[in-house]
């Protein structure tokens, strides 16, 4: 019910910025407890923006407006992404293999890794990624528009494993 009313939403939120499309598919995003709303169309470029601003922006605005009607709660609608022609599926893939290159490198030289600053969204992704990895550990600095992720060497989570054989 609750999918079917956000979807609805996000139909008619299409239709009044006269974005043609050929359909909305509702799918699970695998790992991050997540509920796509894949829309597929030939204006992408409109709708995802420079660096995903546009789609980050139509998701807000989703949520809010779905928000107002009252059936939605905010905890509800921070179970869905919206998608453009698998662009979200591309970007996590993407920033889940710089998580790893980044872990990768500090465990190889044994030293700090600071990645790209980025969204809060992005730095969850990183965090998500790293999390069970061992000697590695996350965590997010900077301020603003520079927070980023730093990935960090441990060698305590070596340590702690070796008490949990």
């Amino acid at each position: 019910m609750k999918t079917d009313i956000v979807i609805q939403t996000l139909k008619g939120l299409l239709d009044k910025l006269c974005i043609s499309y050929t359909d909305v598919v509702v799918e699970e995003m695998p790992g991050i407890r997540a509920v796509r709303l894949s829309i597929k169309t030939p204006d992408s470029g409109m709708l995802i923006g420079t660096k995903g601003e546009t789609i980050a922006a139509l998701n807000h605005l989703l949520k809010r407006i779905a928000l107002m009607n009252g059936e939605i709660t905010e905890e509800m609608m921070r179970e869905y992404v919206v998608d453009v022609n698998d662009y979200q599926i591309k970007h996590i893939d993407e920033l889940q293999r710089k998580a790893r290159l980044a872990s990768d490198r500090a465990r190889s030289f044994e030293y700090n890794v600071e990645m790209e600053p980025m969204n809060a969204y992005d730095r969850l992704i990183v965090h998500n990624t790293l999390q069970d990895l061992p000697n590695i550990k996350t965590e997010s600095a900077g301020e603003g528009q520079f927070r980023h992720v730093v990935v960090k060497f441990s060698k305590e989570k070596e340590n702690e494993e070796s008490f949990t054989l």
